[in-house]
């Protein structure tokens, strides 16, 4: 099983989303010890991807995962996030505390690099949020 320890590990497993005209997610769904237990990609046909939250976490049912990663590309070329990619980040760390299954990062992806929000956005934690880096 691959593992993933970092955003670079997120960066270079998603290599098919860098360069793409369109937004899409790519969800992961990791086990206890940060195996990946299923990759799940969202496309869509436009510049923003629409989803619930129900797609986000009805996998860990079937997978059993135990944290998830998000991670996004955008076209544009910039990686810094957008206002909707903050307020979405926010939405999911809830519903993931919520049920237990925390968002440990939130990726944004370029074919020039990457961008962590969870380590570069450390207002958004929580008092006891776990990011990928402490599994």
């Amino acid at each position: 099983m691959q593992q993933i320890a970092n955003p670079k590990d997120v960066f270079f497993l998603t290599k098919e989303i860098h360069n793409q005209s369109f937004e899409s997610l790519i969800i992961f769904y990791l086990n206890k010890i940060g195996n990946i237990a299923e990759k799940k990609t969202i496309k869509t046909n436009g510049h923003e991807i629409k989803f619930n939250q129900a797609q986000i976490f009805s996998p860990t049912l079937n997978n059993k995962a135990k944290f998830i990663i998000l991670c996004h590309n955008h076209p544009s070329g910039k990686f810094e996030p957008s206002h909707d990619d903050i307020k979405t980040t926010k939405k999911i760390i809830k519903a993931g505390k919520i049920l237990g299954i925390p968002l440990i990062d939130h990726v944004i992806v370029t074919q020039n690099g990457y961008y962590s929000i969870m380590l570069k956005s450390k207002a958004l934690l929580p008092f006891d949020h776990q990011t990928h880096q402490s599994l």
